[in-house]
C-alpha cells in the first residue's frame, strides 16, 4: 500500500472495536491474522488504497488517535483486499495501540514473514522489536464461567496514562486471551445474575485462570452479600533441569571419580615408592617416581575437570527457564450467542480476545450459534 506512514504515539485507551456477527468462528490468537495472497486486480486495489486511505486518516486525526477502532477496520478491509502486509503492519500498530496484544502480534508476524522489498530496515526492526516486547511481556489469561455469552469489562488502570477499556464475550473454559499485563479492574455480566465485579493485577509473561461463578453469585445476592470474585489460579510454573544440565551433572560426576581414582593410585604408588627406597636400584627408582608423577598429574587434570563441570552444571540450574503449561487447547465449544444492538448501533464485543463487537449490556437483536476453537 503507499501512502504516508504512520506516526507512532499512544491512543487513549478507552477504545476497542470490530464488527458483530450471529454465526462467527473464533479461533486462537496464532491464527487471528491469516497471510492474504495480493492481488492484482484494479478494482480490489482502487477499493483498498481507499480504505488505507481511510485507515490514515483516523490513525493521523490531529486531535490525537481517537479513532483507532476505527482505523483497525479500515486497515483490514485494506489487507483484506490487497493482501499488501503493510496493511497488516498498519492494522497491528493501531490494534498495539488499543493493547489488543494477540491480534497485534498475528499481524507483525504476517509482515515479518513476507515484509515489503522497498521497506525501510528501520521499519522492518521496529515491527520486530514491537513483536517481541510483546511477546515477552503478554499474560495468557483464560476466564471460565458458568454462564454462556458472558459479557466482561476489562479496565486497565494504567499509571502513564488514561485507562485502557476493552470488552469480551467469554464463554465456558475460555479460549485464552492475551492480555497486556497490569492493574485491571473488571465486570462480569449475564442476564439474571448480579455483576461480578473485582480487581486484580496481570503479571507479564504469567498464564492463569480465572472462574466465574455466577451461581455463587445468586446464593450471594439471596444472602444479602456481594457477590464473591472469580477463583484466581496463576500458573507459576515450574523449572525443570535442562537436558545440558543433566549432562553436565554427569560429566561432573565422571570427572570427581576420575579423580577420585587417580588420587588412589597416586597414594598407592607413593606408598610402594616410599618403601622400596634405598632398596630398590636407581632404575627401579626413578620408574616408581615417575609413576608417582603421572598418577598425581592425572589426579589435579580430573580436579580442574570436575570444577569446571560443577561450575557449568551450577550455573544451567541457576538460569534454567521457567516452563508454563500451555494455554492452548485443541477443540471447539459451539454456544448460542446473540446480534445485539444499542441505541440503533451494533454493540462490539470481544470474543475470546478477538474484536467482533464493545458495550455492556446491549439489547438482544438477533440469535444464533458461536463456534469458539483452537489450535
Amino acid at each position: 500500500m503507499h501512502g504516508s506512514v504512520l506516526r507512532r504515539q499512544r491512543a487513549p485507551g478507552w477504545l476497542a472495536g470490530g464488527a458483530s456477527a450471529a454465526l462467527a468462528m473464533v479461533l486462537s490468537h496464532s491464527a487471528l491474522a491469516q497471510p492474504v495472497t495480493p492481488t492484482k486486480d484494479p478494482k480490489a486495489l482502487e477499493e483498498a488504497k481507499k480504505h488505507w486511505e481511510a485507515g490514515q486518516a483516523f490513525y493521523n486525526d490531529p486531535s490525537g488517535h481517537h479513532n483507532c477502532e476505527e482505523a483497525v477496520k479500515e486497515f483490514g478491509r485494506a489487507y483484506e483486499l490487497s493482501g499488501s502486509v503493510k496493511a497488516a503492519r498498519a492494522r497491528g500498530i493501531c490494534e498495539m495501540e488499543l493493547e489488543q496484544d494477540g491480534p497485534a502480534m498475528a499481524d507483525f508476524e504476517v509482515y515479518l514473514a513476507t515484509p515489503p522489498k522497498d521497506a525501510p530496515p528501520d521499519e522492518i526492526a521496529q515491527v520486530k522489536s514491537d513483536d517481541q516486547r510483546l511477546k515477552t511481556i503478554v499474560a495468557t489469561v483464560t476466564f471460565q464461567t458458568d454462564k454462556p455469552n458472558t459479557r466482561l469489562t476489562a479496565v486497565h488502570m494504567r499509571a502513564d496514562g488514561p485507562a485502557i477499556t476493552n470488552h469480551y464475550v467469554v464463554n465456558p473454559n475460555g479460549p485464552p486471551m492475551k492480555m497486556h499485563p497490569g492493574q485491571y479492574s473488571f465486570t462480569a455480566q449475564s442476564d439474571g445474575a448480579p455483576d461480578i465485579t473485582w480487581q486484580t493485577e496481570i503479571q507479564p509473561s504469567s498464564q492463569s485462570t480465572k472462574s466465574i461463578d455466577f451461581a455463587a453469585a445468586l446464593k450471594a445476592q439471596a444472602a444479602g452479600k456481594p457477590p464473591p470474585p472469580p477463583v484466581d489460579t496463576e500458573d507459576q510454573g515450574t523449572r525443570p533441569m535442562p537436558i545440558a544440565g543433566w549432562v553436565m551433572g554427569g560429566v561432573t560426576v565422571a570427572c570427581l571419580g576420575g579423580m577420585i581414582t587417580a588420587g588412589v593410585l597416586g597414594l598407592k604408588a607413593k606408598s610402594t615408592y616410599d618403601a622400596q627406597n634405598g632398596k630398590a636400584s636407581t632404575a627401579t627408582l626413578t620408574s616408581l617416581r615417575k609413576d608417582v608423577t603421572t598418577k598425581n598429574m592425572v589426579s589435579d587434570i580430573f580436579l580442574g575437570l570436575t570444577v569446571a563441570a560443577a561450575v557449568t552444571t551450577t550455573v544451567l540450574i541457576i538460569t534454567r527457564p521457567t516452563v508454563h503449561k500451555s494455554a492452548t487447547k485443541t477443540g471447539f465449544i459451539v454456544a448460542p450467542t446473540v446480534l445485539a444492538r444499542q441505541g440503533g448501533e451494533p454493540s462490539r464485543y470481544m470474543v475470546g480476545g478477538d474484536v467482533v463487537s464493545g458495550r455492556a449490556r446491549p439489547e438482544v437483536d438477533g440469535a444464533g450459534l458461536l463456534m469458539l476453537g483452537s489450535f
